[in-house]
């Protein structure tokens, strides 16, 4: 069932009204197949709705190269509505920030995008680094991204511990040479960031500050 949460440019009589017809649109195609919709949604015009609904009717009928199009706009401007750091994130970073950890976001999402969100969720100056996808640096899995940001602030890969929450971090930190970290709080569970062989796999932010407590400053 579609939720949409973007009420400030439609009275609400409306939406109401547009998102029960959606939701019967979806359980009729579900029951009896598009033909039961199509002549239905294409005649309803939607140019007065917000990109929502918009999305909706593209999913509906099934014309995926428009709906694509339509959530990419839509992602450049909502992608960090109600976006909040994960319980335990900011104590974490305060933690390694204090004991002079430099800290680096390596990220596949375009550049400038991955600058503004970080900035926006974190205003304290937490990182060091900051990188999105690039033109001239390959994509992770591939590990140059990852190589590229230990050289710039001066350590050794093997010197370094890749966070991440998806097979790609597991592979990415992995093929760099840094010890991988998989946290189970993001997109994937335990036994898939298991089976990759990370160094360490996670529930909480917390066990980060552990792990440092008994390597890096246990050593110093």
């Amino acid at each position: 069932e579609f939720i949409f949460e973007q009420l400030e440019k439609l009275d609400v009589e409306n939406i109401t009204k547009m998102m029960s017809k959606v939701n019967r649109w979806i359980s009729q195609k579900a029951k009896y197949g598009i033909d039961s919709v199509k002549n239905e949604i294409e005649k309803t015009d939607f140019s007065a709705l917000n990109d929502s609904f918009i999305l909706a009717k593209y999913i509906l009928l099934e014309n995926y190269d428009d709906a694509i199009v339509t959530y990419m706009e839509y992602f450049k401007i909502h992608c960090m509505y109600k976006v909040n750091a994960y319980d335990g994130i900011c104590d974490m970073l305060d933690f390694l920030k204090k004991n002079d950890i430099k800290i680096a976001v390596l990220s596949n999402k375009p550049h400038a995008q991955t600058v503004e969100n970080v900035n926006s969720v974190f205003e304290n100056g937490y990182f060091d680094y900051i990188a999105g996808e690039k033109p001239t640096i390959k994509r992770k899995p591939d590990s140059e991204g990852a190589i590229i940001i230990a050289n710039e602030l001066g350590v050794s890969p093997f010197e370094c511990l890749y966070i991440g929450d998806t097979d790609t971090d597991m592979k990415t930190g992995i093929s760099a040479g840094m010890d991988a970290i998989g946290v189970t709080w993001g997109f994937r569970d335990r036994n898939e960031l298991e089976s990759f062989n990370p160094k360490y796999v996670i529930d909480h932010p917390s066990e980060i500050i552990d792990i440092f407590k008994n390597t890096v400053l246990a050593s110093n």
